[in-house]
């Protein structure tokens, strides 16, 4: 198999010259018996039956006895990785496809689909929607938030709606923020480097009341302009400034009560083509959970917050304000069959305004306004002392652009013994149209042609029948393994229609659901601990595409979709204690090709290092250096324009106190 790509003997000897003396450093370094004894600080996977998710059914479970292809990345790992953005630690777990644009943009998908509307991926912070109904994506850059906040990330490949409904198609993403009742005292962050030319992040907690906890913080941020490729000058640096707090009560009677809350103003530059220079974003959000027990030991969680997003880039004014409320209830987990049941409803109001040089883009109408609601059920039964679970259940769910979708699931685990756990899964999940593609008119005019997009308020959400088995063992010797396999199946998948030439100049288009395909792979982790202060883990992805469309279409653009996420990902991560003090953590990854016809972005290896230092008193210091294997290299193209991510070292500075 292609691991590498067309990776040259040369360029494999190349990685392995920086790797291998990497991984044999500890091995000298902990040559004393006495530091031998020093257990690494919170790695992951030390109690793996201990850890519990919330996100494959909104309800806590161990996720090694859980029937999906779910993954958690803790916030240890994020520390110990030495990413600063949000997209970059989500490459420490199988499935996950991360391209980075430029300096702020990046294309982020599970399974396939990837792209800058990467359209069938769902990401939340606590169960909050990160996904933007008017282009079908994730604005990555206006969805930064602190990574020293994270509890952990809980990801599932595969689809989600029977829980969370529509769009949760080929994954899901909760990151899971920190109680604030675990974050009392100061935490300060600073530092700089070559790419990140300064970061500043400053926490306090502090207690709230009897029963109560609080947590205020302040992150600001500069980073440069990305490495050109085919032009003179990216223009591509941005600045961030983000505040928020996070307060948590738990009352006498067992109820829970979060409230969180946050602002941002950004600033990014971009390449002037007679337009402005600088694209201006701000926005925040306001959310509200309360947890408690009913009579008769049923669980109730109600939720609800409020999302607001200003957007002006390039002559594009943008609005989004989003209301969300849910509720779900689950009864006692004790019982053989338990049940959960709730509903959720989403109120959007979505403002577009568009005129830019070369293009023309109009929502019609300017305003409007979104509803999305429904309904779910859900039975599991595990019989007392029985060795299998059976879970099923469905989610009802209306929008104002299809109507009715039902995402049904069946999900099946047998665990014949403490060690090892076999699941299996089948799935039905719907990604609804987006705003651009039922309300907007495009008009792209290059000298001597025109092309024209056209409103497509007819078109269908496309459907993915997803069909899943899994493995997870412990072995002796700290040895930990996870393994999925699936098959998705798509159908109405969205096409572009040319409509006939009006004039020889001009081309008009519309959109479809004339496109079908199958998408199948395998995603495993490995980790192993052979001493309590070393640890490995490997990650590794094989993903296969193929897409057709029906006849009649005109559409050429869908069967390149296989092109835009690599064949094999695979990555090796080493973390080690030196001494009492000391760590030393190395990255390596290897991402195959994306053959992209006239747009190839060839395969490459990367090699992070970050060297750690804990000073006492609460100070921390590391240094950290990315992609040092080669001075740069791109990861995923966006229109014409080219960058590329350079090697970089940055050096961090942290007191907690």
């Amino acid at each position: 198999m292609e691991i590498l790509g067309k990776s040259s003997g040369r360029e494999i000897r190349r990685a392995l010259d920086f790797v291998v003396p990497g991984l044999l450093l500890p091995v000298v370094a902990l040559a004393d018996p006495a530091s031998a004894s020093l257990a690494l600080r919170e790695l992951s996977f030390e109690e793996l039956a201990n850890i519990t998710v919330t996100t494959v059914s909104k309800r806590e479970e161990q996720y090694f006895k859980a029937a999906a292809a779910v993954h958690v990345i803790t916030g240890e790992d994020i520390r110990r990785s030495g990413a600063l953005m949000l997209p970059e630690v989500l490459r420490l777990s199988p499935g996950v496809e991360v391209g980075q644009i430029n300096s702020r943009s990046y294309a982020v998908a599970m399974r396939g689909f990837n792209g800058t509307a990467s359209n069938k991926l769902l990401p939340l912070v606590d169960g909050r929607s990160l996904y933007s109904q008017r282009f079908a994506s994730t604005i990555w850059d206006i969805r930064d938030l602190p990574l020293e906040e994270v509890e952990q990330i809980e990801l599932i490949g595969g689809p989600g709606g029977t829980t969370w409904g529509a769009n949760a198609v080929n994954g899901v993403i909760n990151i899971i923020t920190k109680s604030a009742r675990d974050t009392q005292g100061d935490l300060w962050v600073a530092g700089a480097g070559t790419y990140e030319e300064g970061f500043l992040y400053a926490r306090h907690g502090f207690a709230a009341g009897q029963d109560g906890w609080a947590r205020i913080y302040v992150k600001a941020f500069q980073r440069g302009d990305s490495e050109p490729v085919n032009v003179a000058d990216n223009n591509d640096a941005w600045s961030q400034v983000r505040s928020g707090f996070r307060y948590d009560r738990a009352s006498r009677d067992g109820g829970q009560t979060t409230v969180t809350g946050d602002a941002f103003y950004s600033d990014a530059d971009q390449l002037s083509s007679g337009l402005p220079d600088v694209a201006h974003s701000s926005g925040g959000h306001l959310l509200a959970r309360h947890l408690n027990t009913l009579a008769g030991g049923s669980q109730l969680r109600l939720q609800g917050y409020l999302d607001v997003i200003r957007r002006d880039s390039g002559g594009s004014l943008s609005q989004a304000d989003v209301l969300d409320l849910d509720l779900s209830v689950a009864t006692p987990s004790a019982q053989s069959t338990t049940y959960a049941w709730g509903a959720n409803y989403r109120l959007s109001r979505l403002e577009d305004s568009v005129n830019s040089a070369g293009f023309v883009s109009d929502f019609m109408p300017v305003e409007r306004w979104f509803n999305q609601g429904g309904f779910f059920v859900e039975a599991t039964h595990q019989p007392v002392g029985s060795t299998y679970r059976l879970t099923a259940g469905t989610k009802a769910e209306y929008n104002d652009f299809t109507a009715w979708e039902l995402m049904p699931s069946v999900r099946g685990a047998w665990m014949p013994n403490q060690d090892t756990t076999f699941w299996a899964a089948w799935s039905r999940a719907a990604r609804i149209p987006s705003r651009f593609e039922n309300d907007q008119s495009l008009t792209i005019s290059t000298p001597g042609s025109l092309s024209r997009t056209l409103p497509s308020p007819d078109l269908e959400a496309e459907i993915l029948n997803a069909f899943e088995l899994g493995w997870r063992w412990r072995g002796p010797q700290g040895v930990y393994v996870d393994a999925s396999v699936f098959q998705h199946n798509y159908t109405r998948l969205v096409t572009n229609h040319t409509l006939p030439i009006v004039t020889p100049v001009e081309d008009d288009h519309n959109l479809e659901n004339l496109g079908h395909g199958t998408s199948r792979g395998a995603e495993v982790q490995v980790v192993w601990r052979p001493q309590t202060w070393w640890q490995w883990q490997a990650v590794y992805t094989y993903l296969e595409q193929s897409f057709a469309v029906a006849p009649g279409s005109t559409d050429t653009a869908l069967v390149q979709v296989a092109t835009v996420s690599p064949l094999h990902q695979f990555s090796l991560r080493s973390s080690w204690n030196i001494g009492a003090s000391w760590e030393l953590d190395a990255w390596f990854r290897s991402v195959a090709k994306l053959p992209q016809p006239g747009r190839l972005i060839p395969g490459y290896q990367t090699l992070d290092l970050r060297l750690g230092k804990q000073l006492g008193h609460g100070w921390e210091i590391s240094l950290t250096g990315q992609n040092l294997l080669e001075d740069s290299h791109m990861e995923f193209r966006f229109f014409t324009v080219r960058a590329a991510v350079a090697r970089g070292f940055y050096l961090r500075i942290e007191r907690r106190h």
